[in-house]
C-alpha cells in the first residue's frame, strides 16, 4: 500500500465581509508538498476544488523559503495548486 498525504488548502480568498485578501500560507502547502521526493503520494484537496487562493502576503520576502522557490518551479505542482480536489476526493499528482 502506497502513503498519501493529504494538504487541506483554503476555498476563500476574502477575509470574512473585510474585502481583504487571505488563503493558505504558502509555505504551509510548499513544504508537506516535499514529502513527495520520500516517495509518498501528496493530495491537495479544499472544500469547492479548483483553484487555492495563496495569501499574497507569504509569497514574499522574508516569508519565502527554500521550499517555496521550489515549488513555485516545479509545473507539477503548480498544476496541483490549481487543480485541488474537492474534499480530497483523489490524488493531484500523478501516481
Amino acid at each position: 500500500m502506497s502513503k498519501r498525504a493529504l494538504i487541506v488548502m483554503s476555498s476563500h480568498a476574502e477575509l470574512g465581509l473585510s474585502g481583504k485578501r487571505t488563503g493558505t500560507w504558502f509555505e504551509e502547502a510548499a513544504t508537506p508538498y516535499m514529502f513527495k521526493d520520500a516517495g509518498i503520494e501528496v493530495v491537495f484537496a479544499s472544500l469547492k476544488g479548483g483553484e487555492a487562493p495563496i495569501d499574497l502576503l507569504s509569497l514574499q520576502a522574508p516569508f519565502t523559503t527554500a521550499n517555496t522557490d521550489k515549488f513555485l518551479n516545479d509545473a507539477v505542482a503548480m498544476k496541483a495548486l490549481r487543480e485541488t480536489n474537492p474534499q480530497g476526493s483523489g490524488p493531484a499528482t500523478p501516481p
